[in-house]
């Protein structure tokens, strides 16, 4: 007879058994696609469905069968805008279609608007509150979004921690006015650095990226 053992939430799982994660659990609520496998031939043409948390569409990716990070493709329709969004995990964002902006911000801060067009890169402070807008109003705009989702739900076990929690990451954004304007600085082995201090290549925001207050 195999060993029981406990799994997250206290209850028991056979030794060997994969129990749903609490991440899993956070994905099928969400009533969104859920594309997994090793890769996605396409993600510009994914199918998307309604997901109420962004008030847009979407679906979930998730490759090499793990739950360190994923991805989703949000769409936002002509003219569109989606819900505040907020969370205590990191997000890079790439644009795939569409011209439009997003607004950021602190609880005590202004926003503060960057616009973006497809080919852009950016990354939303930890735990900040912001807000996708697209400028289009005949063509949807289609973004695809790489989180550590799936170890910060993991770790922490409580959605509410992980999309409530209030705490400013003074050190990471605390509403700067030239935080979205800063150029960054060259790296010896030829890369850029961003305002956050990710690295990335040199002209990876896109001719169309600018920032400014709102």
């Amino acid at each position: 007879m195999s060993r029981p053992t406990a799994d997250n939430e206290g209850g028991l799982v056979t030794r060997g058994e994969r129990h749903e994660s609490p991440y899993r659990r956070f994905q099928a609520a969400e009533g969104i696609p859920v594309y997994r496998g090793s890769a996605i031939d396409d993600v510009r043409h994914l199918d998307v469905a309604s997901w109420l948390r962004t008030a847009q569409k979407g679906a979930f990716i998730n490759l090499a069968d793990q739950e360190e990070d994923d991805a989703y493709v949000l769409e936002i329709a002509p003219g569109g805008n989606t819900e505040v969004l907020h969370h205590l995990f990191e997000a890079g964002i790439v644009v795939l279609d569409g011209h439009g902006a997003t607004s950021f911000w602190q609880p005590s801060t202004p926003k503060q608007t960057v616009e973006w067009q497809p080919g852009s890169l950016f990354a939303p402070p930890l735990n900040c509150y912001y807000q996708h807008f697209n400028l289009d109003g005949t063509a949807s705009a289609r973004l695809l979004v790489v989180t550590n989702a799936p170890m910060i739900i993991n770790l922490f076990r409580n959605f509410d921690f992980v999309f409530r929690e209030s705490y400013v990451f003074e050190d990471r954004y605390k509403g700067e006015d030239d935080y979205f304007a800063d150029k960054g600085y060259q790296l010896e082995f030829g890369q850029n650095v961003s305002p956050g201090g990710v690295g990335l290549p040199a002209g990876c925001l896109g001719a169309g990226y600018s920032g400014h207050g709102s």
